[in-house]
C-alpha cells in the first residue's frame, strides 16, 4: 500500500528508530559487562555491532531523506 509521508513523519520515525536502536546498544554494553559465559558475550557483542549498523543506517537514511527534500 503506497501512501504519501512529509518529511517531518519520516524524520521522526527514523528519528525514533535511531533512539531504539542507541537504547539497544546500551543494554547490549550493560549486558556484556554482567554476563560471565564466554558465548553469551560473544552473541551479545554480536548483536551490539549489529546495533552499531543499525545507527549508522538510520543516520543516513535521515541525511538522504533531509537530502532529498531539499531538492
Amino acid at each position: 500500500m503506497a501512501f504519501k509521508m512529509e518529511k517531518k513523519d519520516i524524520i521522526y520515525n527514523f528519528e525514533k528508530a535511531l533512539e531504539a536502536e542507541a537504547r539497544a546498544l546500551e543494554i547490549c554494553q550493560m549486558l556484556d559487562s554482567m554476563m560471565k559465559d564466554d558465548k553469551d558475550r560473544d552473541d551479545i557483542k554480536s548483536i551490539a555491532m549489529d546495533e552499531e549498523k543499525h545507527i549508522k543506517i538510520a543516520k543516513k537514511m535521515i541525511e538522504i531523506v533531509n537530502n532529498f527534500y531539499k531538492r
